[in-house]
């Protein structure tokens, strides 16, 4: 069940203009005319119903003179009349729904006919009378004609004629867009409709149809689908199939058209379920056998898909005394045709039935009883009542669950971003663990670096010492040498050889000097090797 479905539930009650009584089966005890249409009209708008089915056909007065009448009588209630595609000119059509809903001040409501039983449409003249296939697509192409008609017709809206037929505010005619259309059925040249419909775009459509063919036809033009009531499951397996039409149709076409489904079922109630089964069989309680054998043959050769449909469920329901379900009768159906099926019993039962339905996604009631003038009075004010308590609450509830899931979503796209949040500060911690690392790190190079180039300038200025000292023993050297040359005529080669020793063991003693401040002693290690090498000499000369 969706919000929607319960907030816009409507309840709408049916007009018996073909008969009405305590009793089916059997010859109307009532006067059925004018005055008392209006008496059950009063009643369905005071006992809170909003709109009222008026049908059509057989024996039935015309929906749209008798529609009309009781909005005259009435103040909020609407009368769902009857638009029969192909007895009735499209732009006709148009303008008596148009004129309809300006007279009630927008309660007109149109319920879409495509056919009856074959004998109906012959006597009315329909040539499509035994093509069903064709009287839909003709349906097609008149709903069309009449919705381009209405919505354009809203051009002209606000001009009305005054006395001595002169308009005010411009000529409707001129004002009004022109609507051109060549199809298989219809063919309108500059069509146009006046005065424009009050409620917009265009009153609602409401359609019903069981077959395939009328399913279809219901996803591309009706605003409310209608279906005789029926099981649940039932119920359920038609909505879906009038989807997948809708479904197709958006999926083609691009239109995505949104639908309201509603139930047609009779109901009895009372104030125990003892009275409410006891009034219902009484109803049926005058017929003769065989005037239920009859109504059977008659029903058992219809070719309509809905009536077929409920052949089927009195049927099963037959052996068990026509109880379908808890407080779901098929007795009515052995002897009334169409919207034929009770909910019968106490107010909260059949509040508690209805609303299973409103589970599944009915929106729209329609319900009569016998006598109707009678029950609508007291379904009104037992039944309808505890029904709308009922939404109400679920109203409330589906409010509460759908704030409380919006609060929910709320927590934990919170709970999300602080879960993110939280992520990206310790994603923001460790990038600045890491960078701290890495600066440290970096410190630690520096320091490094530095140390080294430290090192190197230490060991850059033992070089240089070592340098220095080396020079000042070469020298040394040197000097001796050239003081042996000049005492060279004086002394023997043993002494020059000796004063080379000397010189050498004091340039040793230089390099001596400075090679522990390089650490590795490879000049000291040269220069003991030269003073070997000069005492060797020495030791040579000696010999010589």
């Amino acid at each position: 069940m969706s919000l929607e479905t319960v907030i816009d539930a409507e309840f709408g009650w049916y007009m018996p203009t073909r008969g009405d009584g305590p009793y089916i089966g059997v010859n109307s005890e009532r006067v059925v005319d004018t005055p008392y249409m209006i008496k059950v009209a009063q009643a369905v708008e005071n006992a809170g119903y909003t709109f009222a089915l008026i049908p059509t056909g057989g024996t039935c007065t015309d929906a749209w003179i008798m529609g009309a009448t009781l909005a005259a009588h009435t103040k909020v209630f609407k009368p769902l009349v009857a638009m029969r595609p192909g007895l009735i000119a499209p732009a006709l059509a148009a303008r008596m729904g148009a004129t309809l809903d300006e007279v009630t001040g927008g309660r007109a409501l149109i319920n879409i006919v495509t056919g009856s039983s074959p004998e109906d449409m012959k006597a009315m003249g329909d040539p499509l009378a035994f093509d069903k296939e064709a009287r839909y697509e003709r349906t097609l192409e008149y709903i069309r004609i009449v919705r381009e008609l209405w919505v354009r017709s809203h051009g002209a809206e606000g001009r009305r004629l005054l006395a001595g037929g002169n308009l005010a505010a411009g000529n409707p005619e001129e004002d009004t867009e022109t609507f051109d259309f060549a199809g298989k059925h219809f063919t309108i040249e500059g069509g146009k409709s006046y005065p424009p419909p009050v409620q917009h775009p265009h009153p609602p459509f409401y359609f019903g149809g069981s077959s395939p063919e009328a399913k279809k036809t219901a996803a591309a033009i009706a605003d409310v689908y209608l279906m005789w009531a029926e099981p649940l499951e039932w119920i359920k397996e038609q909505i879906a199939e009038v989807e997948f039409h809708r479904s197709e149709l958006k999926r083609t076409e691009g239109t995505d058209r949104s639908i309201r489904y509603g139930l047609r079922a009779q109901v009895v109630i009372r104030d125990t379920e003892e009275e409410a089964w006891a009034a219902a069989k009484r109803i049926v309680s005058k017929v003769d056998q065989e005037t239920v054998n009859a109504t059977e043959i008659q029903f058992s050769g219809s070719q309509s898909a809905g009536q077929q449909r409920q052949n089927e469920v009195r049927a099963l329901a037959k052996a068990n005394d026509y109880v379908i379900g808890p407080n779901f009768w098929a007795g009515l159906s052995a002897i009334r045709g169409g919207g034929a099926m009770a909910f019968v019993g106490t107010p909260e039962q059949v509040a508690d039935r209805l609303i299973e339905y409103v589970d599944i996604g009915i929106s729209s009631f329609i319900l009569s009883g016998y006598p109707n003038l009678e029950e609508a009075t007291t379904s009104g004010t037992k039944l309808l009542p505890v029904v709308k308590r009922k939404l109400a609450e679920r109203a409330k509830a589906l409010q509460e669950r759908s704030l409380h899931e919006q609060a929910t979503v709320q927590a934990q796209e919170v709970a999300s971003a602080q879960e993110l949040a939280t992520e990206h500060l310790q994603a923001g911690a460790q990038e600045q663990g890491r960078v701290t690392v890495h600066e440290q790190a970096e410190t630690e190079a520096q320091e490094r670096a530095t140390e080294h180039a430290q090192t190197s300038a230490q060991e850059q200025g033992h070089g240089t010492v070592h340098e220095q000292a080396e020079t000042e023993a070469q020298e040394l050297a040197t000097e001796h040498l050239q003081a042996g040359a000049q005492e060279q005529g004086h002394g023997t080669v043993h002494e020059q050889a000796e004063t080379e020793a000397q010189g050498q063991e004091r340039a040793t003693e230089h390099l001596q000097a400075g090679a522990p401040e390089l650490g590795h002693g490879t000049v000291r290690e040269q220069a003991e090797a030269q003073g070997q090498t000069q005492e060797t000499q020495g030791q040579l000369v000696q010999r010589q």
